[in-house]
């Protein structure tokens, strides 16, 4: 369930149009122009729903804040799913464990967050909730292609680890090295990310972290501005947009594939996923008109 935590970013290099092509396939929205829509959606606005319909199909998508705190955003989502009474649901963030369950909704989203809660849904309703994620191995072999795999492995410790270890979402009582090896290498090994013997140390990230911003690493000091897919603000925001780009595809095909066989599909990502794949969830339900 570690992977839960791990809230993955985008490929492709961005388009400058507030809409891009995915391959020629999907119309998705860039994420400078997600960036500009957020902003003038504050947290209590959250979560961003759309409900499709085309013929039998229907489609709910909700567009999450990532938080394991009790808001309206966890009766909105008991609300849609319950409505929709969906036949399959695909979560962010990696395949949860089927053997892995929960008391009551509350603990679900303390200990996971949505994801945890759309889990306890759907074993209520005794559905399968099925990972909608790019598996992290492909993830980074398309970075790779294009960044530096120091930047591409720099970037990723800040989003994956550095925040999480800052904000104790993980267990930080052994210090940052443990922890390190523990939360973030394991993790990727996990998930069969091929790593060099140097790559695996501690003092390769510092060294990354040095080249980049210049300075030694201060996890309470990192300026996130700097890393945040949200800002044009240098190379590994770029990364950031790429990495949620290339998800994006995979998503939207797993949801086109899923509709060939389901009628009634529940979708809990990210609200800047929600934002970037809206024109293209439109574009995939009309196929049913």
């Amino acid at each position: 369930m570690k992977q839960l935590v791990y809230f993955l970013v985008g490929l492709l290099i961005f388009s400058c149009k507030s809409t891009s092509k995915t391959d020629n396939l999907y119309q998705t929205k860039n994420y400078l122009e997600v960036a500009k829509i957020l902003d003038a959606n504050p947290p209590d606005n959250f979560p961003l729903v759309i409900k499709l319909s085309a013929g039998k199909k229907q489609l709910i998508f909700i567009g999450t804040a990532h938080t394991r705190d009790i808001t309206k955003q966890a009766d909105s989502i008991d609300y849609y799913f319950h409505q929709l009474q969906p036949q399959i649901a695909f979560n962010e963030g990696g395949q949860v464990d089927k053997g892995k369950h929960y008391n009551n909704r509350n603990e679900a989203i303390n200990q996971d967050a949505e994801i945890g809660q759309l889990k306890y849904l759907c074993d209520i309703q005794n559905i399968e909730m099925v990972n909608g994620d790019l598996v992290t191995a492909a993830e980074f072999n398309e970075l790779f292609k294009i960044y530096s795999r120091e930047q591409v492995l720099l970037y990723t410790c800040c989003e994956r680890f550095f925040a999480l270890y800052k904000n104790n979402w993980i267990d930080t009582t052994k210090g940052i090295e443990a922890a390190y090896q523990k939360d973030f290498i394991q993790y990727l090994e996990s998930e069969n990310v091929t790593l060099t013997k140097s790559e695996k140390e501690f003092s390769y990230m510092t060294r990354a972290y040095k080249n980049f911003f210049g300075t030694d690493l201060d996890i309470y000091q990192i300026p996130i501005e700097k890393h945040d897919f949200l800002k044009d603000n240098g190379k590994l925001c770029e990364i950031g947009r790429s990495s949620k780009m290339v998800r994006d595809k995979h998503l939207l095909t797993t949801i086109e594939q899923a509709l060939k066989k389901y009628d009634r599909i529940f979708v809990a990502f990210g609200g800047a996923h929600f934002v970037a794949v809206e024109p293209a969830l439109k574009q995939i339900m009309n196929k049913y008109k």
